[in-house]
């Protein structure tokens, strides 16, 4: 919006006369009840969208539940015709950290950007912090899957990048403050009414006035980010680390096989016996299956999933619609399209016997026949 209003004609920029040929000059009066006023009504709608937005995806979550079971009340009536189609239609959507992380970069540079100049702008922010705040703390419980467990890398991210908008404020800030034709009167004749007035405002103009210590404080804070961004190493020579010295800290994590879930050690363990005793290989030694199978329970239990093995994420066993051997009753949930009953968890066992191919002795792959 910013590019697509702004004129660079009056400091003879390069494309100015192509691309850069929008109606204003400067942040004239107009620009402010022109685009200003776009800015605050669109700023405005963004900090309720995220309940509109949980309308629309409610609805259509309920609609498609209440077709499934032909408009009836029991949930156990179902047109779908495997366990992953009926789990998706009941589960929540996927939770999408980084278009949440997105959404609130957004709302803070707009803000920080334009703030000083349309003020309106700070409390419509404060006000979309606390209307995501409360809704993600709710949706999160209630509404969306569980998300996986998200180390710190993400965050540091966003608040490195968040930095940058202090510069924004600072400059844009001052470059506000300091227009000639709102603090200083400044006008320019113009011949026709469709002609734009020139502002008198360009770099060549800069002097001390009421904007300048916004200048002086941009300058000083862009110096420091940049330094902090990319000479960490320098300045940590020179001795000036700005608080960017890292932290090793002890967790405290016991041994792994003390602090690994029930649940997960019988995972493993189930997964590894049935391929063991159904087709006679192992994908863990005796020696670690003897020391799951004695595992208690932990004080500080491993989050997330513990295991380099790909079907312990839940993301990869409903891609390749894997039904786990520790889930009850497995195979009534497993169908083929033979009418052996006695072969039906072979059809989810594949997917377990090719992924863990490498496990498997010679003599035992080529007794398969696919």
């Amino acid at each position: 919006m910013l590019l697509v209003q702004a004129n660079l004609g009056e400091v003879r920029f390069p494309l100015a006369k192509t691309v850069f040929n929008g109606p204003f000059y400067d942040y004239l009066p107009l620009w402010y009840t022109a685009v200003g006023y776009k800015l605050t009504q669109t700023m405005i709608i963004n900090s309720i969208f995220p309940v509109i937005e949980f309308g629309i995806n409610f609805s259509k979550l309920w609609v498609f539940r209440k077709m499934d079971r032909k408009w009836g009340k029991d949930t156990y009536v179902t047109k779908k015709t495997n366990m992953q189609q009926y789990v998706d239609i009941y589960s929540g959507p996927e939770y999408l950290i980084h278009f949440k992380y997105s959404g609130i970069l957004n709302v803070t540079f707009v803000t920080m950007m334009y703030g000083l100049g349309i003020p309106i702008l700070f409390p419509i922010a404060a006000w979309t912090y606390f209307v995501l705040y409360s809704l993600e703390r709710i949706l999160t419980a209630y509404f969306y899957q569980l998300p996986p467990t998200f180390d710190d890398q993400m965050t540091k991210n966003a608040l490195g990048k968040m930095r940058w908008a202090t510069v924004f404020y600072l400059f844009f800030g001052y470059w506000m403050l300091s227009s000639k034709v709102i603090f200083n009167s400044y006008y320019n004749l113009i011949n026709t009414t469709n002609e734009i007035m020139l502002s008198g405002h360009t770099i060549k103009s800069i002097r001390v006035d009421q904007a300048s210590p916004l200048l002086l404080m941009g300058v000083c804070v862009f110096i420091i980010i940049v330094m902090q961004s990319f000479f960490k190493k320098t300045l940590k020579r020179w001795g000036f680390t700005f608080g960017g010295s890292k932290i090793n800290v002890d967790e405290n994590l016991p041994y792994f096989f003390e602090s690994i879930r029930l649940r997960d050690a019988d995972w493993l363990l189930k997964e590894n016996q049935n391929l063991k005793e159904e087709y006679g290989f192992s994908i863990i030694s005796s020696q670690v299956a003897k020391v799951l199978d004695t595992v208690g329970t932990p004080k500080k239990a491993i989050q997330g999933i513990p295991y380099y093995i790909i079907l312990a994420n839940p993301l990869y066993y409903r891609d390749f619609q894997y039904i786990c051997c520790d889930v009850p009753s497995r195979d009534t949930l497993i169908k083929d399209d033979d009418d052996d009953e006695g072969n039906d968890c072979e059809q989810s066992d594949i997917v377990s016997i090719v992924l863990n191919m490498a496990y498997i002795p010679d003599e035992v792959l080529n007794e398969f026949k696919f």
